[in-house]
């Protein structure tokens, strides 16, 4: 990525700004911040600021703009109970960040936005895992790949309506309601809709990939009478890859290595693979059956269209899973905004 001492200059055009709250509190807290452009120089189109508390009652629709790249929102609730999301929409694309205002804080937060680009010359895979998942009627299958553009300097590649985004699978899939497909930047994973390419065994998708680091996850479920061949073709190389399976399920395979033995109340067992190239073949045979305790099974059955993945299994601990409640609100607020998302964000 770009050197981070980079110096980073203010918008010189407007930042507008606008706040949606909804739930309880009292105001009192202010929240001010500047809009930089991380790839250098002013930010070549207005960026709109909107800010959404999820557990508030008071609603405030008044920014101040103070002709410098910056803005202010005064008389917020603050508190614990009180958490923030802020997006910041530049060129179509939505950079976002969360916190929490203490009472009567005055509180300054920095957004950086980014020029874009088509080339994706940058863009790597830095690593994957693969959960199998037992359930009572077949197996769950979650894969989380971590997304890598290290552009320098730092820009967003662009989207493509075709899909910029590959994803192997090991299964041919031509129902959209199977598969659940999300991103995450690690804060809220959102639900993206797979592009069907015409290739068996592989779906894309079309999101903006922004520096850093972005994860993309891909959920379905397969019959299984006790045995599955993962059969893919990888798309991209692939230095490090994990598959974990619930205790009672074996991996096995010509790329598959020792598995991590699981500890003292671990409930799943986990093999290495080794690298991968593109559009190298990897084949994997799943034996056994689920052996923990009936209460520990993940439920869900084998409808996918009710739950959304998530996304970073490594910086998380685990697959999150986005609570349709809390996408509910949030979103219903974000609707209310003028700012039309161009494909999905975190």
């Amino acid at each position: 990525m770009g050197s981070r001492s980079r110096r980073m200059h203010a918008p010189s055009r407007l930042v507008a700004a606008a706040l949606i709250v909804s739930a309880v509190g009292a105001p009192g807290a202010t929240l001010r911040g500047n809009v930089v452009n991380g790839s250098g120089g002013d930010a070549g189109s207005p960026v709109m600021i909107n800010v959404t508390c999820i557990g508030c009652e008071t609603k405030i629709d008044k920014g101040i703009d103070d002709g410098r790249g910056g803005f202010v929102f005064e008389n917020l609730p603050g508190g614990r109970d009180h958490s923030y999301f802020l997006r910041a929409m530049y060129e179509e694309i939505p950079y976002t960040m969360q916190f929490h205002l203490s009472e009567d804080a005055d509180t300054t937060v920095t957004v950086t936005v980014y020029d874009l680009t088509d080339d994706d010359a940058a863009v790597t895979i830095d690593e994957g895992k693969i959960d199998l998942i037992p359930l009572e009627d077949g197996l769950r299958i979650d894969q989380v790949f971590r997304i890598r553009n290290s552009s320098n300097p730092p820009r967003t590649v662009r989207g493509s309506p075709e899909g910029n985004v590959v994803i192997p699978l090991p299964i041919t899939v031509s129902d959209p309601d199977r598969l659940v497909l999300a991103f995450s930047t690690g804060i809220v994973p959102l639900r993206s809709e797979p592009i069907f390419t015409g290739e068996p065994k592989r779906v894309a998708a079309d999101y903006p990939i922004r520096p850093g680091i972005t994860t993309v996850a891909v959920s379905f479920d397969v019959a299984y009478p006790g045995s599955f061949v993962y059969d893919t073709v990888l798309p991209w190389d692939l230095a490090s890859l994990r598959i974990s399976a619930a205790l009672g399920l074996d991996v096995s395979g010509e790329k598959v290595m020792a598995p991590v033995k699981a500890g003292t109340g671990t409930k799943h067992t986990t093999w290495p693979i080794a690298p991968l190239s593109a559009g190298e073949e990897l084949t994997v045979m799943i034996t056994g059956f689920y052996e923990g305790a009936p209460a520990d099974r993940p439920g869900g059955g084998s409808n996918a269209t009710g739950r959304v993945v998530v996304g970073d299994a490594y910086l998380g601990g685990g697959v999150w899973l986005f609570m349709g409640a809390l996408a509910a609100v949030l979103f219903g607020a974000l609707a209310l905004s003028a700012s039309k998302i161009r494909g999905d964000r975190r």
